[in-house]
């Protein structure tokens, strides 16, 4: 009796999260991208919901912490720093991993500008500020995402 109570329970609680839209926040996907040898625990950002939301609302960011933003198509994907509360550094990447741009440093403060990269990329990875400096990463490098 006591297990089928519980069971209900965990479905009921389970259907809220879902109706709410709680779940985008509750159900992250996560990817370890290797760099230069170094991993990093990235999460996946490929909604519209997840990708609008980026790394907003949070304090900070961990030093092996990002986020990946998958789109579905090549193009000129531009990232904001609404609601951020910290300085993170932005890398394109195209549909192989290459970086082809990157964005240093990037403050809390340049909102409403967009930054964009100067060819079309298929990924876009949000680290802390500094990350791009303290790995050597330029454009060219490959990331195994």
């Amino acid at each position: 009796m006591l297990k089928n109570k519980f069971i209900k329970a965990v479905l009921i609680i389970g259907a809220l999260i879902v109706l709410s839209g709680a779940y985008d926040s509750i159900l992250v996907s996560e990817k370890i991208i290797e760099i230069n040898g170094e991993f990093l625990k990235a999460e996946i950002a490929d909604t519209g919901r997840a990708r609008e939301r980026g790394l907003s609302g949070r304090d900070k960011i961990y030093s092996d912490q990002g986020l990946l933003f998958i789109f579905d198509n090549l193009d000129y994907h531009s990232i904001w720093m609404k609601d951020m509360m910290f300085s993170i550094d932005i890398i394109w990447m195209d549909e192989d991993g290459y970086i082809i741009d990157y964005e240093e440093r990037v403050s809390p403060d340049t909102f409403p500008e967009t930054f964009s990269p100067e060819k079309p990329a298929k990924y876009v990875l949000e680290v802390e500020s500094g990350f791009v400096e303290r790995k050597g990463l330029e454009v060219g490098d490959k990331l195994d995402i």
